[in-house]
Formats: structure tokens, sequence, C-alpha cells
């Protein structure tokens, strides 16, 4: 999916502090992707999202620039509310 990094290197190019945390797992139910279009990107959807169950689903914030501090508070308090782990590989099924 090199075709979406815009999203995460921006920032940097930018000047902006921005952080990526985990906040869930992939569950098996959401390893297929179909939509309307079924054009090139929706080739490459489907075919990234296939044998993704287990992996972690991030979220990124990003701050003001000069502000980093700010963008990690934010960061540490949505850690304390969602309280994320990594499941080992036998909880997820994968061995």
């Amino acid at each position: 999916m090199g075709i979406l990094c815009e999203y995460s290197f921006m920032w940097n190019l930018t000047g902006q502090p921005a952080g990526i945390m985990p906040v869930t797992t992939v569950l098996e139910s959401e390893t297929t992707y179909t939509d309307t279009y079924n054009d090139r990107l929706t080739e490459v959807l489907s075919s990234s999202s296939q044998g993704s169950a287990g992996m972690p689903v991030s979220i990124q914030v990003v701050g003001a620039a000069y502000e980093d501090e700010q963008a990690l508070g934010i960061m540490k308090k949505l850690e304390k509310q969602i309280g994320f782990k990594i499941k080992s590989a036998k909880e997820l099924k994968l061995n």
C-alpha cells in the first residue's frame, strides 16, 4: 500500500511531531476487502488485507510544530485509556 504512505511521512517533511501507536488488532473477519469500484486500489487493498489477522491497528497523533510534548501527552492519555496489549501468537492461534 505504498501509494498511501503520504499519510505518514508528510508530517516529517513539514516539521510537525507525529507518533504512531497500536490500539487494537485486525480480526479474522476483517481480512477481506471489497468495494463497488473494483479498480487497482481495490486490488491492492484486498491483497494487503489477506493474512493480516492479528496485526496491530494503529492511530497516528500529529501535533503542531514545536509542540512535541502535547502530542506525547495525548498519546500517553490514549495509552492509559485504551490499555492495548499485543497478544501472543498462541493467543491469536497463528502457530
